[in-house]
């Protein structure tokens, strides 16, 4: 697994940072995450615009969907 999400070619098209999160985020997982419930090593992209979903299992049918927000996660102390 690749955890370097620095693509520039990718990058040169978007000028809004939210984009350039959003369609990073996007890459990575889908030519680097595995199936967390099944273990296989590739899973698959939903065309765009799909609701809910955006990457699916072919193997267990498992649904994943990437979420994004500018709030920090997390417990604030």
């Amino acid at each position: 697994m690749d955890l370097h999400m620095f693509q520039q070619s990718v990058l040169d098209s978007y000028t809004s940072n939210s984009q350039k999160a959003r369609v990073l985020t996007e890459n990575w997982f889908a030519s680097q995450m595995y199936c967390p419930c099944c273990l296989k090593p590739k899973i698959s992209v939903y065309n765009n615009n799909k609701k809910v979903s955006d990457f699916f299992c072919d193997s267990c049918r498992n649904d994943f969907q990437l979420k994004s927000s500018k709030n920090r996660s997390g417990v604030k102390f």
